[in-house]
């Protein structure tokens, strides 16, 4: 309803069959070490993963541990996230529902064709003149 006659839609969200692919860990893994550049902290990133693939749902838990420079108290912020992931047919399904028209689907930015094997996901739909 937001679109002019003739006005396009894009959607860019990960390639579902990747995320399909996550490890269902639900134990934690160290991602990465850095240094934050503005304090000098050290922070370590932990993640772990839920997947429910017959709801097509990641849920990532992320922690940020923070160590002072110069030591002191470890501080940790935690950030959950839930992740309902769609396959081409159910957004071209969508798109149809919506009284969009699918233009193209592409893998990258670089204008790929989308494959299996892509990294995103790219969705160039329109409402019809």
């Amino acid at each position: 309803h937001h679109l002019t006659p003739g006005g396009r839609l894009f959607i860019d969200i990960v390639n579902p069959l990747l995320v399909e692919q996550t490890d269902d860990t639900q134990g934690l893994s160290l991602e990465r070490v850095f240094t934050d550049e503005r304090s000098g902290d050290y922070v370590a990133v932990m993640a772990a993963n839920e997947l429910t693939a017959e709801r097509q749902l990641l849920k990532i838990t992320w922690l940020f541990d923070r160590s002072p420079r110069h030591g002191g108290q470890v501080s940790r912020s935690v950030v959950e996230v839930g992740y309902h992931y769609y396959f081409p047919h159910q957004v071209e399904l969508m798109l149809q529902e919506a009284g969009l028209e699918l233009v193209t689907m592409y893998g990258s930015y670089s204008e790929h064709p989308y494959s299996e094997e892509s990294e995103r996901l790219l969705v160039i739909a329109q409402r019809p003149s």
